[in-house]
């Protein structure tokens, strides 16, 4: 018979098991083991369990086995090797493997604690189901490593970890294959530890894990962790189950989850170097990111929200990145490209709950896709054929050097909207072969930069929405298809006519239309023109921009109170189409009109050292006219000149200051006031006609007036100020007798009291400095208002007009109130002052 030869040191115990050695007598000894040839199993000599108080497994110790297959009756103790402790077991003959399996249901080795070399080792149904570990099981307070070489575990059996457990930490190492492992617990895993990390190290550790399921045989994790799983240094690991743990940590090495795997990460997941091939969307964590250098492969429609500074290589098509951030330190060189042989991919980005931005470049793809209601941003170049927009903005910033550039056709629709951005330094090339397209349902494109252009189009055979323009600036050109709505919202938007000539044309709802000299062909444009809340026109560089086509109010559009502005850059907005608007019409710069259309606004504004004329070198009867509403208080201060006729409507009150009304050397052709007052403060008028209708007013403020017309027909009344202090008003009526008509029956003059003051009985005053002479036989009495004429006189002399009370007139009563002032009780007769005029 053969025998086994043992040799034990202080500190170390080696065992040598041998099936070939030469016999030797047997000693019997409590530490030593006998290996019987004949069935392959393993008994101890005093003892049914594989050690001997717990001191079987001393540092240092080496267990050979030099059977093909053996098979343990008791589950084997280390609490002998200690934390620091090393015990090596492995194959008597290098590079192959021996079966281990445990009789009876056992683990094979119990308080496994300490460092264990396994080489080339087979262990084969190990375990009990429900009872911890399947192969080594460890419970205490100390960390466990496991080394191994050509080593498998199959079929093992346990109710929280299938193969190996630790405690308080773990470290794996070497090449292993982990096949069809049960687990009983919802959440458990092949390898596991129950409250610390687990480290995965080694460059040439090459780990496999298949078929790990729980015992109602579905998929459970290959490895688990209370705190975090770490990945270290350049091994190969394939899990076909899954992680599960508090955080992943990816640092170059190459790991592999299979299409069936689920791994759930309380936290984050981080792949710092080497590359995460994810092969099943059932990856959770709070967050996702590749660092600068490192790969992610994703195979599967992963969810979870994404920071990638490095690579990603996308191999299903139509994959959707949820929330993708990219940082600015490191994410400048962060490439998201399809993989090999997916060049027609699609890919789309969704940003939901934030903004988001990604430094890197998104390149390779057929389409690329933007969904969610918040802002994705890119900080570089991306090329697609196709860019589809239905949701939140696709924002291409390039506030750095970095140029931004789309080279592809564009599809905005729904709520999408396209925005770019830029700073003086870099600009925006966009779509430089490319058009935008816009669907049914409508779109928003902004171009927050110094030089956007843009081609848009409209989808064949559809009828397209408002495309909304919301950007700083922004120039739409070359000849396009679009049949829908430009709506500029904010920002200045430049235009091509043969970008507008097949659009309904450009509604105007906050933003500002410009005429820039870049684009030639847009010094005249012919398109219509909707008002739909206050917004501006604007030359460019002292130049002219003409606007042609019709402009009037959007459909449904209140522009009561607000303004179209005409904005400064020291050049010339002209109006030659026809214009029907409630909107104030605001000068800021100079405007001109030409042609024979008529110009309708809600009144005059500002205009401090600006002109407003036209063109036209004879009276051709086109009218701008003035229609106020009784809600709004417009003022002009700039000069109105040119062959105009104004015409004054709307119950409200439109006032010229400063300048005036017409010049000497460029009359208005006619002034009319149909309606409402035309208030003048200290400034003249000029007109080759002034008619002041049934319903109109012409005011006059306190101080001294120049009325220039040819022939002036009072139908209505004119206010003048009447004040003790002198501040009263005085007419300079320029014009013939012959071509002055008045409403003698109703009269024309209203007498408006100064703020507070009372009619004075024994005052004269005087209203008129200069007024046409109507003869020594003519009652001027007659050009006051009838409800004055009980009381007051009117009398020219010295070429003007002197209004006094009428001392013998019997006033109507309630007309007089006699006031006693002093005490001696003398007498003043006051008139009161009208109320309402």
């Amino acid at each position: 018979m053969r025998t086994q030869k043992i040799v034990q040191n202080a500190g170390f115990c080696a065992l040598v098991l041998g099936i070939s050695m030469l016999s030797q007598p047997q000693t019997a000894h409590a530490q030593s083991f006998t290996w019987k040839k004949a069935d392959g199993t393993v008994t101890a000599y005093d003892s049914t369990v594989l050690t001997s108080a717990g001191r079987a497994m001393e540092n240092g110790g080496i267990l050979t086995i030099y059977a093909s297959e053996v098979t343990t009756d008791a589950q084997f103790n280390g609490n002998g090797v200690g934390q620091d402790g090393t015990f090596t077991i492995q194959s008597g003959t290098s590079g192959t493997q021996v079966m281990i399996k445990t009789g009876g249901n056992y683990r094979f080795c119990d308080y496994a604690h300490g460092t264990y070399i396994l080489k080339d080792l087979y262990f084969k149904d190990c375990g009990k189901l429900n009872d911890g570990g399947g192969v080594f099981y460890r419970n205490d307070q100390t960390p466990s490593t496991f080394r191994m070489e050509n080593v498998t575990i199959e079929g093992a059996l346990g109710n929280q970890s299938a193969a190996l457990r630790a405690a308080t930490g773990m470290t794996l190492s070497g090449t292993a294959v982990f096949r069809d492992n049960i687990v009983s617990e919802a959440n458990g895993a092949a390898v596991q530890v129950a409250s610390g990390s687990m480290t995965l190290e080694g460059d040439d550790t090459v780990l496999t894990f298949t078929g790990t399921k729980n015992s109602s045989g579905a998929a459970a994790y290959d490895l688990r962790a209370s705190a975090g799983i770490t990945f270290n240094g350049a091994g190969t690991y394939s899990l076909d189950g899954g992680m599960m743990a508090q955080t992943l940590v990816v640092n170059g090495v190459n790991v592999t989850l299979g299409s069936g795997s689920k791994s759930n990460f309380s936290q984050t997941a981080a792949v710092k170097a080497g590359k995460l091939t994810l092969n099943s969307a059932n990856f959770n964590a709070v967050k996702l990111t590749v660092d600068a250098g490192a790969v992610l492969d994703l195979n599967a429609a992963v969810t979870l929200p994404m920071t990638v500074n490095g690579t990603v290589n996308v191999g299903v098509s139509d994959l959707t990145f949820h929330n993708l951030f990219g940082s600015s330190d490191t994410g400048a060189n962060a490439v998201i490209q399809p993989a090999a042989g997916l060049e027609n991919a699609s890919v789309t980005f969704q940003a939901t709950g934030g903004d988001l931005t990604f430094y890197g470049t998104v390149t390779g793809f057929k389409t690329v896709k933007k969904t969610g209601e918040s802002i994705m941003s890119f900080r570089k170049s991306i090329d697609a054929d196709t860019f589809i927009i239905t949701g939140g903005t696709l924002n291409f910033d390039s506030a750095t050097d970095t140029i931004a550039t789309i080279d592809a056709d564009v599809y905005v629709n729904g709520s999408g909207r396209l925005r770019f951005y830029g700073n003086a330094k870099s600009g925006v090339s966009v779509l430089g072969n490319g058009a935008l397209y816009v669907g049914a349902d409508g779109g928003e494109l902004a171009l927050d930069t110094g030089r956007g252009y843009l081609t848009v189009h409209s989808e064949e055979g559809v009828q397209s929405g408002n495309l909304i323009l919301n950007g700083s600036r922004g120039f739409i050109v070359g000849e396009s298809t679009f049949n829908g709505f430009y709506e500029i919202t904010h920002g200045t938007t430049h235009f091509s006519n043969e970008s507008l000539s097949k659009s309904k044309g450009i509604i105007l709802n906050g933003g500002t239309l410009q005429y820039a000299g870049e684009i030639a062909a847009n010094r005249e444009l012919t398109a219509p023109i909707f008002l739909k809340n206050s917004s501006g026109v604007q030359c460019g560089w002292s130049g002219t921009f003409s606007l042609s086509g019709a402009i009037s109010d959007f459909e449904g559009a209140d522009l009561t109170g607000k303004y179209l502005t005409v904005n400064g850059d020291s050049g010339y907005v002209d109006l030659n189409g026809s214009v029907n608007t409630k909107a104030i019409f605001r000068l800021n710069d100079n405007a001109r009109t030409n042609g024979a259309n008529d110009l309708t606004f809600g009144g005059l504004q500002n205009g401090s050292g600006k002109t407003f004329t036209t063109t036209a070198s004879s009276d051709t009867g086109k009218k701008l006219i003035l229609n106020v509403a009784p809600s709004t208080v417009p003022v002009y201060s700039g000069t109105l000149s040119g062959n105009l006729n104004l015409v004054k409507e709307g119950d409200g009150t439109q006032t010229f200051q400063t300048v005036g009304v017409g010049t000497e050397s460029a009359p208005l052709a006619s002034v009319t006031v149909n309606d409402g007052t035309l208030k003048m403060n200290a400034v003249p008028l000029y007109a080759k006609n002034l008619t002041v209708g049934e319903g109109g007013t012409l005011a006059f403020a306190a101080g001294s007036h120049l009325l220039d017309a040819d022939s002036v027909n009072i139908q209505g009344g004119i206010d003048v100020i009447l004040d003790a202090n002198g501040n009263t008003t005085k007419l300079n009526v320029s014009t013939d007798a012959a071509n002055f008509t008045a409403d003698l029956e109703n009269g024309i003059f209203n007498l408006v009291p100064a703020e507070n003051y009372k009619f004075e009985q024994f005052v004269t005053y005087q209203i008129a400095e200069v007024f046409p002479n109507f003869g020594a036989e003519y009652d001027y009495d007659a050009l006051l208002s009838a409800n004055f004429r009980d009381a007051w006189e009117l009398s020219y002399a010295n070429g003007g007009l002197f209004l006094s009370m009428d001392n013998n007139a019997v006033p109507e009563p309630g007309t007089w109130t006699l006031l006693v002032l002093g005490i001696l009780g003398i007498g003043m007769l006051y008139r009161r002052k009208r109320e309402t005029v």
